[in-house]
């Protein structure tokens, strides 16, 4: 409804400047409507929320429901700060091993992949035993956001 009757006055603030309506014997606009038609122009456009002076629905409150009963708002994105570790080198190890190294860094071995090109990791070499991790990514040494899984392939 506010803003309705913005768009109500600022219409008529504008049409009153570029029309001038007549309003004098001459076709003039005189000064005194000209200042009506400014303040009625400067109201219409604060409230159409030039500033946030009036609001049309209300203010989220600190737990993100909106006032008066209505629909939950989304809460603000927040920047937690994410920790970083080196990705230890599983390359040579069985999937046990590789886990329990991944977990002591903070990381967690991810889904066995197909080959290594498809992880766009190189091959360990010379290649480890059948059954032993032959690539991984991401790849040893690389600075790595704690909890991200390690994809691996098994050597056949």
């Amino acid at each position: 409804m506010i803003n309705g009757v913005a768009f109500a006055l600022v219409i008529i603030g504008l049409s009153v400047a570029a029309l001038g309506l007549g309003l004098s014997p001459r076709g003039r606009v005189p000064a005194l409507s000209r200042s009506v038609r400014a303040v009625l122009v400067l109201v219409g456009l604060l409230m159409l929320g030039g500033g946030g002076v009036l609001a049309s629905r209300p203010a989220p409150t600190p737990q993100g429901e909106l006032r008066g009963g209505g629909p939950t708002a989304l809460p603000a994105p927040t920047l937690e700060p994410v920790a970083f570790v080196l990705t230890p080198d599983v390359r040579g190890l069985i999937p046990a091993e590789a886990t329990a190294s991944l977990q002591a860094a903070g990381m967690a071995l991810g889904q066995s992949q197909a080959s290594c090109r498809g992880l766009g990791a190189a091959p360990l070499d010379p290649l480890p035993p059948a059954g032993a991790i032959v690539c991984q990514s991401p790849a040893p040494g690389v600075m790595a956001a704690v909890g991200v899984p390690v994809a691996y392939v098994l050597m056949r």
